[in-house]
Order: structure tokens, then sequence, then C-alpha cells
């Protein structure tokens, strides 16, 4: 019927298919890039950082959970977050932002993120290095890990701060991009 090549080919070309015309409702590269000095009508800051190279790693996870480590980053995937084969992709985004897109797709489904869009059962723990942030940062204390929106603005997510390991983290429900953002100060007013 098919050649051997033809159908070793087709779910990839199904798979980049998908991908390419997927509408995620996620902002665009160049959106997360954005102007040098990104801040929001709420006054929250990205901070900057050198160590985003566009490279992902990728790990099908089912109800036992799982763990991806890039780095000094980390995304934890506790037991019961998801019910079925789940594979989760943490990209460092090649921004000079400290910036990482997640996604959640079902194994065998076509829609990128189906589950991260969904949200999951138990909050999955991310965990961003800031020791190689590329400014100096005023307040530790004050660093948070903030969900990029479609439009671009920054959401505040609950985090906390480990300032030994140079680590925010926050618990998160559903995937999108998310940034390590500073609330204390706007980069632009020199602060």
């Amino acid at each position: 019927m098919f050649p051997r090549w033809m159908k070793c080919s087709l779910p990839a070309l199904t798979l980049a298919l998908a991908v390419a015309s997927c509408d995620r409702g996620q902002p665009s590269i160049d959106e997360l890039v954005g102007p040098q000095f990104n801040t929001t009508g709420n006054g929250y800051s990205k901070v900057k950082g050198d160590d985003g190279d566009g490279s992902s790693l990728a790990l099908t996870v089912d109800g036992a959970g799982g763990e991806i480590q890039m780095g000094k980053h980390w995304l934890r995937i506790p037991r019961g977050a998801v019910s079925e084969p789940t594979v989760f992709v943490m990209t460092l985004l090649e921004a000079e932002y400290l910036t990482v897109d997640l996604t959640a797709t079902s194994v065998g489904s076509i829609v990128l993120n189906d589950v991260g869009a969904a949200g999951f059962a138990v909050a999955v723990d991310l965990r961003l290095s800031y020791e190689y942030a590329s400014q100096s940062i005023a307040d530790e204390s004050k660093l948070f890990i903030a969900w990029i929106r479609p439009d671009g603005t920054l959401e505040a997510q609950p985090s906390k701060v480990d300032g030994s390991s140079k680590h925010v983290s926050a618990d998160l429900w559903h995937f999108s991009g998310y940034t390590v953002a500073d609330g204390v100060c706007l980069l632009e007013t020199g602060c």
C-alpha cells in the first residue's frame, strides 16, 4: 500500500502540521521578547537573563509523576497531576529574559498543549533559577513567577523565593509562557 518511508513520516508530518496550525492563544516569540524594558500597567518587569538558548526537553509522564531538569531550572510533575500518558515539554526561550514555554500534550493527540491548557488535577511545580540574571536584583524577595498573558501583560503567580539557591518557584495549574519578574522597580527608571 504505502512505502515504509511514508508510513514512518506520516505521524511526524501530522504532528508538524498540528503544531504549525495550532492557535494556543499564547504569545509568539516576538511578543515574549518584546522591548528591552517590558513593563505592564501593573508595574511588573521581566528579569533579564542570559541562559535561554531555545533548547527543549520532553518527558512522557503518567499518573506516577516525573521531573524535568534543564540546567538549574526544574519542572516537577507530582503524582496524580495527569491521569493518562502525557508529553511534558519545557523550552528555555531564546530571549533576553528568564522565560520558559511549557506544554503538556496527551500521547496521541494532535492538539498541542491540550492537557496543559485544560489544567491539572494537582498543581505542577516550576522552579526557575535567577543565578544568571544579567541585571542586578535590588530585592530578591520581591521576585516572582508571572504568567505571560496572550495580550503580553504579566500576571503574578503566588511564588516563593529561595535566596540561597537563587530560585523562584510557583505552583502552576495550567501551562503557557512564564517568566521571572520583579515587582519592585521599573527597569527603565534605573531604580
